[in-house]
């Protein structure tokens, strides 16, 4: 058998054994997730806007992830205000980003493409936030799913607190997993770059050479703003959550 299958079915196996009935929901949102980023890449096929799609096919990752996933509650809805929120503060911010970030191609990607023609008519500028968006998305949902779903809890447990206190509450817990947010993104671009780092010794780069290289920025500069919108996402999530929880008992 295929190792990438075995690998795969084994994957599928772990999922529904924990999941139970989620699992099934979350397999078939990984599914179609994958399509919605090949749907990307056709609205770039048919020239549509850079930025403006990758957008729209973020909102639609979040709305699968969270609401198809996870079902339609208070949590998730909390989840996506704060995702929203930190999509506008995303676009304000990647303009600025972006003029310090690299840009186009990179010189191992031009010895690959030196076959083709390299006049591609894309806006570099909005490709690089587009994926810059994509790239944080994971990370975004994970964390304010996390915090969502620990401050309903806490509020559960007490329903009594107030918005200060559950506010409080919930700062707390996202103080407490953001050592693991931040490690587990460090660690996977870590990982992701050790072969690219290794080959950059082996031709006996300086540490200046390898810290300026346009491939080892472009992939450093891709993990600082995934861990910030990482870190960002989480007091966001705090505030909305304790203000959609505490209203829920006012109303009740």
């Amino acid at each position: 058998m295929n190792v990438l299958l075995l690998l795969a079915l084994l994957l599928v196996l772990l999922i529904l054994l924990v999941g139970g009935k989620n699992g099934f929901y979350t397999i078939l949102g990984l599914f179609i997730n994958v399509l919605l980023f090949f749907l990307l890449l056709l609205l770039y096929h048919f020239r549509l806007p850079i930025l403006p799609s990758a957008i729209v096919i973020f909102l639609l990752i979040t709305s699968v992830t969270l609401f198809f996933v996870n079902g339609y509650n208070l949590k998730m809805k909390a989840a996506f205000l704060s995702v929203l929120l930190f999509l506008v503060v995303f676009l304000v911010v990647t303009p600025f980003l972006s003029e310090l970030a690299i840009q186009g191609f990179t010189r191992i990607e031009l010895d690959e493409l030196t076959g083709f023609d390299l006049h591609v008519p894309l806006d570099f500028f909005a490709l690089t936030r587009a994926i810059l968006l994509i790239s944080v998305s994971g990370a975004v949902l994970d964390a304010s799913v996390s915090i969502a779903s620990a401050t309903y809890e806490v509020y559960v447990t007490d329903p009594l607190q107030s918005y200060r206190e559950l506010v409080k509450s919930s700062i707390r817990i996202g103080r407490k997993i953001l050592a693991t947010t931040v490690t587990t993104l460090v660690f996977a671009f870590m990982g992701n770059c050790l072969a690219l780092i290794l080959w950059f010794i082996d031709l006996e780069l300086s540490f200046g050479q390898l810290i300026n290289e346009k491939t080892f920025v472009l992939e450093y500069v891709t993990v600082v703003v995934t861990t910030s919108a990482a870190i960002l996402v989480l007091p966001i999530t705090s505030v909305i959550s304790s203000i959609l929880f505490t209203r829920q008992k006012k109303s009740s």
